[in-house]
């Protein structure tokens, strides 16, 4: 599932340079969200620490963008989630930042709708 991830990361950064209706950032958030469960299955929690504030600051890049959308509905629970997640990952509750990663993933196909 890593080398996935990874090979994921490469296509939305390839596709970027096209400009697409989605914004790669949103593509980025899907990969660093799905790289938290990654880093939590293998029970590396400085790396789930790191990969969380990647999701962070790509969602600071992409939240005008989702606003402008007419995505505050989607924005809200998104910005619970994070913040669900980093609960967990500072209690090492590993079964609950995975579970919520997975919700944040959820929400993320939302955001993508909105485009």
């Amino acid at each position: 599932m890593q080398s996935a991830n990874e090979l994921s990361a490469a296509v939305i950064e390839l596709f970027a340079i096209y400009h697409p209706k989605v914004p790669a950032d949103i593509g980025r958030l899907d990969v660093w969200e799905r790289q938290v469960v990654l880093d939590v299955a293998a029970h590396n929690y400085d790396a789930a620490a790191a990969s969380l504030a990647k999701v962070k600051s790509v969602w600071d890049n992409v939240k005008a963008s989702v606003l402008e959308h007419d995505g505050k509905d989607v924005a809200a629970p998104f910005l619970a989630s994070i913040a669900k997640q980093e609960q967990a990952l500072l209690a090492k509750d590993g079964a609950t930042l995975t579970s919520e990663a997975e919700n944040g993933l959820e929400l993320i196909d939302a955001l993508e709708g909105l485009y």
